[in-house]
């Protein structure tokens, strides 16, 4: 059953139109943030001072069709594609290949010689975090709203972009990383500053993609070389991300009480 569209601007193209029920991240993510082994196989939600389990889908009627499918076409699908049911045909293809940069706690690869479409990868991700600029998305169950994001003199020139106006802005940095854990397959975090970085940085996760977007970074000849727009290399990052995964548990704890048996799962699921 079609949702009921409702007549207004559309906050991509700025037209009057008639507006569908629009998601904060794609549709297609839910059923993949699913346990179908579980016993309650719906996601964990988790807001201030409660959590709740719940197949609710955080959406809101935002834009016109034209929009929707242009965000389908030049990216959403495409990253939607390359993390179906976590990211291991992704890995299986970093696995196989040769890094062109190796640490001990990471892995850089080229996308360009994966002939991997790092710029739809790169729409998406700043598309999400444009989203979370442009409103405060109402979270089911009453667990509030998302956080609060400033994109600056940013907001509009990423707008042209999205809509297909202009080019990426200049001076944006989208860092990449592929996790190799199995605790980042099936978890969605939403946009927020990153903490104690000289960079004005912004961070989410989703189904086994952790991304970082830099705007205007301090060093931004230095930092072009880890992101996934930037020839040659077009630089896609590959690292074990468990341990932050399990930080931002132990933080949950602080700020939200679990019941005991949702405790219980979480424990056994990252620790």
């Amino acid at each position: 059953m079609k949702s009921e569209m409702k007549p207004g601007q559309c906050a991509m193209c700025l037209q009057q139109a008639n507006l569908l029920d629009s998601h904060f991240i794609p549709r297609s993510a839910y059923p993949r943030l699913r346990n179908a082994n579980a016993k309650s196989p719906h996601p964990i939600m988790v807001g201030p001072g409660r959590t709740v389990q719940s197949g609710q889908q955080i959406s809101c009627s935002l834009f016109c069709a034209t929009c929707e499918d242009r965000l389908n076409k030049n990216g959403e699908a495409y990253t939607m594609r390359l993390c179906a049911g976590g990211t291991e045909p992704l890995l299986k293809k970093l696995h196989a290949a040769t890094p062109i940069m190796e640490r001990s706690n990471f892995k850089i690869f080229s996308g360009a010689a994966l002939e991997i479409d790092t710029e739809k990868i790169a729409y998406f991700a700043v598309s999400v975090l444009w989203r979370a600029a442009i409103r405060q998305w109402v979270v089911p169950h009453g667990l509030g709203v998302t956080n609060h994001i400033d994109l600056g003199t940013f907001q509009e020139p990423i707008r042209r972009y999205l809509v297909g106006e202009g080019s990426m802005p200049a001076n944006i940095v989208v860092n990449v990383t592929v996790c190799s854990d199995s605790s980042s397959q099936r978890v969605f975090t939403v946009p927020s500053r990153v903490p104690d970085n000289p960079n004005c940085a912004f961070g989410f996760g989703l189904l086994g993609l952790m991304f970082r977007i830099c705007l205007c970074p301090v060093e931004p000849e230095k930092m072009k070389c880890i992101s996934c727009t930037e020839p040659p290399a077009r630089a896609l990052f590959m690292a074990d991300q468990s341990e932050k995964i399990v930080e931002a548990f132990a933080r949950l704890q602080e700020t939200t009480k679990l019941s005991f048996k949702l405790e219980e799962r979480l424990k056994k699921k990252y620790w």
